[in-house]
């Protein structure tokens, strides 16, 4: 089963002050896992996004708050991840995600392989 191979470590490494916040991704500690294409998104209002799943793992960050849903495509478990400025969380191959990010959030996204739509299937997580 895909979800078991989940890896969520919240506060995984942030530093925050007046000025500034600092927040690790990847730092080459998850074994197997080694990204191919990075995106941002920051988002101007509320909103919910992905309902899919990839053939390929994907690591997730935020600056912010969004709340992650994750679906094994097989089993039908389901999970829950509320991630905040500093957690991060690896999304394995055939686990459908969907996220609703508050205003203002960042989420950061690192792909093992760079996005490919014959790779991503819709999936729709109610």
């Amino acid at each position: 089963m895909a979800i078991e191979n989940v890896i969520y470590q919240p506060n995984f490494d942030y530093h925050e002050n007046p000025e500034r916040i600092i927040a690790t991704l990847v730092n080459g500690d998850i074994p197997g896992f080694s990204s191919e294409h990075i995106k941002l998104a920051k988002f101007n209002k509320s909103t919910e996004l992905a309902n899919h799943w990839r053939e390929y793992s994907e690591l997730y960050g935020v600056i912010g708050k969004a709340s992650f849903t994750l679906e094994d495509i097989e089993t039908k478990d389901r999970r829950l991840y509320p991630l905040k400025t500093g957690d991060r969380l690896l999304v394995p191959p055939r686990v459908a995600l969907k996220i609703e990010a508050q205003e203002g959030t960042i989420i950061i996204a690192c792909s093992e392989k760079l996005t490919s739509e014959e790779k991503t299937h819709k999936y729709r997580i109610e």
